[in-house]
């Protein structure tokens, strides 16, 4: 913009942020004028959300536990026929997960 003096359009896409309002404040979009937001009605895949607690306090059970409702939750979606998209909210969690539901799979 700044070498060009020409506009551009910066697009933010997400299948999965329900926070578009700090997307667009990140992006420093005017919400009034800039902002345009598709909500599920858009999607020609309805988007599905669980979310699972865990009551114990022992860290390693707490990680145990998470794993196995995670994987059967995931199991539960394929087995009717259902594509799945794990997300967490760290990497690490991620790839623990995914460790673990490869090694119960396989």
């Amino acid at each position: 913009v700044e070498s060009t003096q020409s506009m551009i359009r910066i697009l933010g896409l997400s299948a999965t942020l329900p926070n578009y309002l700090d997307v667009a404040a990140f992006l420093h979009v005017n919400p009034y004028i800039g902002l345009f937001y598709f909500d599920s009605r858009f999607r020609p895949v309805p988007l599905g959300q669980t979310f699972v607690g865990i009551k114990t306090t022992n860290k390693i059970q707490q990680i145990h536990d998470m794993e196995e409702v995670c994987y059967d939750k995931v199991l539960q979606q394929i087995k009717a026929g259902h594509q799945v998209g794990p997300f967490t909210f760290k990497l690490k969690c991620f790839s623990v997960f995914g460790n673990h539901t490869f090694a119960q799979l396989f």
